[in-house]
This record gives structure tokens, C-alpha cells and sequence, in this order.
């Protein structure tokens, strides 16, 4: 019998010498979420499961404290099984071009990530750099020049508050744009579906490839 201390020992030690399989997993899981694909899900995920069973007690701790109540499956499980893509699109056919949060508060289920798989399929769009979403032939083009007119009225408030002398802004040093990126990272895999556990392992990996390198890689290849 192992105990406690003995576990989380081996389930580090399998962490650290499987660390590149184990993203590679994770990265094939988190693209399944973002296509809503429950089937693709779970094909990875039943891979990971055995790849993990295989190398030992460290594995298996290891998937069981990460991975066994994954809510990614419910979650992919009751989407396929469930209307909600016809109830999002049937809302914004009767209410028109609408922001996220009505989206959210009128379609029982839905989140973000059901709303960027519809995005991603061109069921629905997005109104670039906003939260507003409509269907391909609704007419936004209200909405957009009002944006555009609230953009301009920040823009003019930014120049007169440099014209009063009031100090310009200073360039973030590259330690705040790491934590930046690294806020918006961890927000990213939480809209993901993510659990806590899973978001501090991903970002611990990332850590440890030096975030900023990482990020740019990352940039790069998309």
C-alpha cells in the first residue's frame, strides 16, 4: 500500500517524465471542446486514461486526481444529446443580433463554448472585438456603427487627457505582459471548461517552457 505522500510523489514524477505526451492529450481534448465533438472527446480521453493506467500507481494517481470527474463529458455529452444549437439559433432568429450574456440568461445550457463551436460551423457570427453574435443574414450594421461611434468617444477622451499634461502611458514591462498573458491564458482554459486542477497543471507546464517562448510559438502557428 502506498501512502498519501508516496501518491503524490509518483503522480509528479509521471508528470514531469510524460509532460510532452500529456499535453499532446490535453491539447487534442481541448480542441475537441472548442468543436463541441463529444465523440472526438472521449476517444482521446480513453486513450489518455489507458496511456496514463500503463506506466504505473503515479499514472493512475495522476488521472484520477486530474481527470476522473472530467465535466468536459457531461457538459459535450448533454450538448450532442440536447437541442441547445437550434434553441440559439431559433432565439437570435426572434430577438435579432443579441450580446452574450441575454444569450446565456434566455438558452438554458448555453455558454461560450457552445457559442464559438456555432461560430466556428458559420451557424452563427460574431460581431469582431464584441460579444455580440447574429445570424449570417441579420443585418448588424446598426450595431456596429454605434460601436464604432462609442470607440470614437473613448478615442477623443484619451487625446484630451494627454493634451491636459497629464502623463503619457508607459510601456508595460515584459514581466506585466507575461502576467497579462497568463491571466488571459488561464481565463482562456476556463472558458475551456477546464477544471481548476487541470488549469493549474496546463499552466504549470507552460511555466516551465518559459510562457512568453511559448506564447509567440503559439502565435506563430496559428
Amino acid at each position: 500500500m502506498y501512502s498519501k505522500e508516496d501518491l503524490e510523489d509518483l503522480s509528479m514524477n509521471f508528470s514531469s517524465d510524460y509532460d510532452s505526451e500529456l499535453e499532446v492529450f490535453e491539447d487534442h481534448m481541448i480542441e475537441a471542446t472548442r468543436n463541441l465533438d463529444y465523440d472526438s472527446f472521449m476517444t482521446v480521453f480513453n486513450k489518455l486514461k489507458a496511456f496514463c493506467f500503463s506506466k504505473g500507481e503515479g499514472g493512475k494517481h495522476y488521472f484520477d486526481n486530474i481527470y476522473r470527474d472530467d465535466p468536459r463529458i457531461s457538459t459535450l455529452k448533454q450538448i450532442k444529446e440536447g437541442p441547445i444549437y437550434k434553441d440559439v439559433v431559433t432565439m437570435l432568429r426572434e430577438r435579432g443580433p443579441s450580446q452574450s450574456k441575454d444569450i446565456y440568461l434566455l438558452v438554458e445550457e448555453a455558454d461560450n463554448k457552445l457559442l464559438q463551436a456555432l461560430t466556428r460551423k458559420k451557424e452563427i457570427l460574431r460581431i469582431s472585438g464584441t460579444h455580440y453574435y447574429y445570424l449570417p443574414d441579420q443585418d448588424v450594421s446598426g450595431i456596429v456603427e454605434k460601436l464604432h461611434r462609442k470607440d470614437e468617444d473613448l478615442r477623443k477622451i484619451a487625446e484630451e487627457y494627454e493634451k491636459d499634461g497629464s502623463p503619457g502611458i508607459t510601456m508595460p514591462s515584459t514581466e506585466e505582459v507575461t502576467e497579462l498573458l497568463m491571466q488571459r491564458y488561464e481565463e482562456h482554459l476556463r472558458e475551456e471548461g477546464l477544471t481548476e486542477k487541470q488549469i493549474d497543471t496546463v499552466m504549470g507546464r507552460k511555466k516551465k517552457q518559459g510562457f512568453l517562448s511559448f506564447f509567440r510559438r503559439n502565435k506563430k502557428e496559428r
